[in-house]
C-alpha cells in the first residue's frame, strides 16, 4: 500500500536519471514484479521465494541513487535446494521498494510513511505527541533489513514537511514483530468476552467472507 513522498530529494540526480524517459522506472519495476508472477513450470516453489525474500531482500535508504548507480548494489547468491542458484543485484532492494512507492506498481494509495502521518493527524492534540513517540511496528514485512530506519527517516521528514516540528516519532520495533498480529489476535479470541463473535468453520463456509463483515461492523 502506498504512494511516492511527494517531497523531493536535495541530491542531484545523476546523468543516469537524466537520460532515462519519463515513466521508464516504473515500467521496469512492473516487468520485474509480473516476471514473478509468471505461472510456469519452472517457477519457484512459494516457499523458495518466501526464504529468498527473507534471506536476500533490503529497504534501500536512497532507492533513486541505488538505481542509478549499479556499483551500490549489494550483490547476494541464493542457493534454491536443487545445486542451482540465483544471482540477485538490484532486485533486492526493488522488491520491498513499493511498500514505500506503490505506485511503481500502478497503485494510487499512500505509502506506509504517509499512512502512518495521516494517522497521527487525526489524534487529538493532547494525545498526539504521546502517540507518536510509541508508533507500533508490526507484520513480517517490517523485518527487512533498513526497513526502520527508512521509516524513521520518511515519518519525521512528513512531520516536518507539514510543520508538526514538536513530533518526534519513535518507532517501536520488537523482535517478534513478525508474528505479533497473530500472537494478539490468538490472546483476544480466547478471552472469555470474545466468544460471541467466534466463527466456526461451518459458518464462514456456509455464509461466506461477508460475515465477517456481518459480525464485526
Amino acid at each position: 500500500m502506498g504512494n511516492s513522498i511527494s517531497h523531493k530529494r536535495t541530491k542531484a540526480p545523476s546523468q543516469a536519471s537524466k537520460d532515462r524517459p519519463p515513466g521508464m522506472e516504473k515500467a521496469r519495476h512492473k516487468q520485474f514484479f509480473s516476471h514473478l508472477k509468471r505461472k510456469k513450470p519452472s517457477a519457484l516453489p512459494r516457499k523458495t521465494v518466501t526464504q529468498l525474500k527473507k534471506r536476500c531482500c533490503y529497504v534501500s535508504l536512497d532507492f533513486q541513487g541505488d538505481i542509478c548507480d549499479p556499483a551500490r548494489h549489494q550483490r547476494a547468491c541464493f542457493c534454491l535446494g536443487n545445486g542451482c542458484y540465483v544471482h540477485l543485484g538490484s532486485e533486492r532492494f526493488r522488491c520491498p521498494e513499493p511498500l514505500f512507492q506503490p505506485s511503481l506498481l500502478g497503485h494510487p494509495e499512500p505509502g506506509l510513511p504517509t499512512l502512518a502521518f495521516q494517522a497521527l493527524q487525526k489524534i487529538p492534540t493532547t494525545l498526539r505527541t504521546r502517540l507518536a513517540s510509541t508508533v507500533v511496528l508490526a507484520g513480517g514485512s517490517t523485518l527487512f533489513p533498513g526497513f526502520v530506519e527508512r521509516m524513521n527517516l520518511e515519518l519525521k521528514e512528513q512531520c516536518r514537511r507539514h510543520g508538526y516540528h514538536a513530533l518526534q516519532p519513535c518507532l517501536v520495533a520488537q523482535p517478534g514483530r513478525g508474528t505479533a498480529v497473530w500472537t494478539g489476535g490468538s490472546m483476544m479470541a480466547s478471552l472469555h468476552s470474545f466468544r460471541c463473535r467466534w466463527m466456526t468453520r461451518a459458518m464462514y463456509e456456509e455464509c461466506g467472507p461477508f460475515l465477517v463483515r456481518e459480525v464485526f461492523d
